[in-house]
């Protein structure tokens, strides 16, 4: 610390003659002491449950100037443990290892945080040392995001070449959701599986939003016990993959087969490119017949075109997934 000390006498003053100017100087010591960065919060973004947020910095040092800190090292009690909250890394000791800060000297850790629950979560982190003052308490901050999927109609039953609808339902937990994707990775062979909204839009905390899921089913092939006409034997033939295919597929594939008479006298290269070409039109012509009888205009469509969809009981998948995180639902297609 500097400074200055001004001496000045009543006749000196009268004379106008200026004081006199002391420079002082010293030291302060300052005796060991505990203190962190940040002080007081360590807060951590809204991460999903069960992953894992990035981690955050807390660096501990010693404050004072007259000596070593002594016997320093942290805790994290079971109940911000059981937050999810942990110790990823760091120097600056343990229960069983304490460790000595030189004066003006740092250490640092990592601390991590992966929900463990949606909503606000709030731990803490103590910080001991054995003559530098504390306990000092760091509160730990994060918020879980979750989201649950459910149906309010989780079981239809339809006849074959008919479609089954069901309405589901998203909520957002903790926090307000991304956009979803969904699917139905299992969907039967056979079927078209369409959501509407296809994609749903981020949910504020706590909101409800219900989508539609249809599975349209293949009418049976021709000749098959129960064949019916009109409409259903348009989609029977749409999913058998035989001759009876609609007209602009059947034109689109029988081009290919032409081409591939004429194949032998194009060039090698050129071959390969034409034929590959007119595959990728006659299998895209086919799909989109198919999901033309389903009704997929403007949804979201995953196709399973091998095979009818024959009569059963099938438990299919309805996957949602944001923000990192996915939740599957079963709903209950019965095919007469």
């Amino acid at each position: 610390l500097t400074g200055a000390l001004a001496i000045s006498a009543p006749a000196e003053s009268a004379l106008g003659t200026a004081p006199t100017t002391v420079a002082l100087s010293g030291t302060v010591n300052v005796p060991p002491t505990l203190a962190t960065s940040p002080q007081l919060v360590v807060s951590f973004p809204v991460t999903s449950v069960g992953l894992a947020a990035q981690t955050q910095t807390v660096t501990v040092s010693n404050a004072g100037t007259s000596g070593a800190l002594t016997g320093v090292y942290p805790t994290l009690p079971q109940s911000a443990q059981a937050l999810g909250y942990f110790l990823a890394s760091g120097d600056c000791g343990s229960p069983t290892a304490p460790i000595t800060l030189a004066a003006g000297a740092t250490c640092a850790m990592q601390v991590g945080f992966t929900p463990t629950a949606s909503g606000v979560l709030n731990g803490s982190l103590m910080l001991t040392s054995s003559n530098g003052g504390g306990p000092l308490n760091l509160t730990l901050t994060g918020t879980g995001f979750d989201f649950t999927i459910s149906g309010q109609t989780t079981t239809a039953s339809v006849v074959q070449g008919q479609t089954a609808n069901f309405t589901l339902t998203l909520q957002a937990l903790g926090a307000t959701s991304g956009s979803f994707t969904l699917t139905c990775p299992n969907a039967p062979a056979g079927t078209l599986c369409l959501f509407n909204p296809s994609a749903p839009t981020a949910l504020p905390i706590g909101t409800q939003a219900q989508f539609a899921l249809a599975i349209s089913t293949a009418a049976p092939v021709a000749g098959t016990p129960g064949m019916r006409t009109g409409s259903n034997q348009q989609a029977a033939a749409h999913a058998s993959g035989n001759s009876s295919l609609p007209g602009s597929s059947r034109l689109t594939c029988g081009g290919l087969a032409l081409a591939a008479l004429l194949l032998p006298w194009w060039p090698g290269r050129r071959r390969l490119r034409m034929l590959a070409a007119l595959l990728a039109v006659c299998l895209a012509g086919v799909t989109l017949n198919l999901a033309g009888c389903a009704g997929a205009s403007g949804s979201n469509g995953q196709l399973r075109t091998s095979g009818n969809a024959t009569q059963g009981t099938y438990t299919v998948q309805v996957t949602a997934s944001t923000m990192g995180i996915s939740h599957t639902l079963d709903v209950t297609l019965i095919v007469n």
